[in-house]
């Protein structure tokens, strides 16, 4: 979310979805596809609220550019930059207005020699640290899925306030949602797919192996199409096929 000053075009660009409130406008963009917004020329403050979602690491965020000068927001390698056409990285500030829930923002300063002094929850860091590498998000409440931070972010020429950091958690372990079952004496079962769940977009279409730990005591686990072979494993796509 950001608000400009006088701006004659804002420019919001590839490779990522921008959706707003329940509501709100939302559209999505792919490759070099963009929306641009007009904006007459206004000796006030002018206010715009976007929300942008993007799996890519590179891309232009935000754009706002004038007839002299310009302001952007891009992730490059999955870093955050702020940039002008006379920006200088150290000036470029990011100010936390309200920190991950879930985690904090840790600055670590490696020195030559030494193992180096880390800040946790820094409020104010600048575009020269985050591409020296020494801002981190570490994420420490488990069972969560996802994150956000807000930033504002001056570089002396413009500033972009509440700019929502989304962040995605991706659970160390996959989860696994398995459901019992019943079999009549003497009969078998089909397993179809809804009883071995992975409950996340992260590991959508992941081709699991499932190994059994320990086999049934009365019965056995089987490839319908090779009756009498007992398995001691199985792939999530051979659940699928056979469902």
């Amino acid at each position: 979310m950001g608000w400009l000053r006088a701006r004659r075009l804002v420019l919001l660009a590839a490779c990522l979805g921008l959706c707003g409130e329940r509501g709100a406008l939302g559209a999505s963009f792919y490759g070099e596809s963009y929306v641009g917004l007009n904006i007459i020329e206004v000796s006030s403050e002018l206010s715009l609220q976007l929300k942008f979602q993007t799996s890519k690491p590179q891309g232009l965020l935000f754009l706002a550019a004038g007839e002299n000068d310009y302001c952007m927001i891009e992730l490059l390698s999955g870093n955050l930059r702020a940039g002008h056409e006379d920006d200088i990285p150290s000036e470029a500030v990011f100010i936390v207005r309200t920190p991950p829930v879930h985690g904090y923002l840790q600055r670590s300063l490696s020195e030559e020699g030494s193992l180096g002094t880390d800040e946790k929850s820094p409020l104010i860091f600048t575009q020269q640290d985050i591409d020296d590498g020494y801002i981190h998000y570490v994420q420490t409440t488990p069972d969560q899925q996802q994150d956000c931070f807000l930033l504002d972010v001056m570089n002396g020429f413009q500033a972009v306030s509440r700019l929502e950091i989304l962040v995605d958690i991706v659970p160390k372990w996959i989860p696994l949602a398995v459901q019992n079952f019943t079999v009549q004496e003497g009969g078998s079962k089909l397993l179809p797919e809804d009883y071995f769940k992975i409950p996340s977009k992260h590991f959508e279409g992941l081709d699991c192996e499932f190994v059994l730990l320990t086999p049934p005591k009365h019965g056995s686990v089987e490839n319908s199409h090779f009756p009498r072979v007992k398995l001691m494993k199985f792939t999530r796509k051979q659940v699928i096929a056979l469902s």
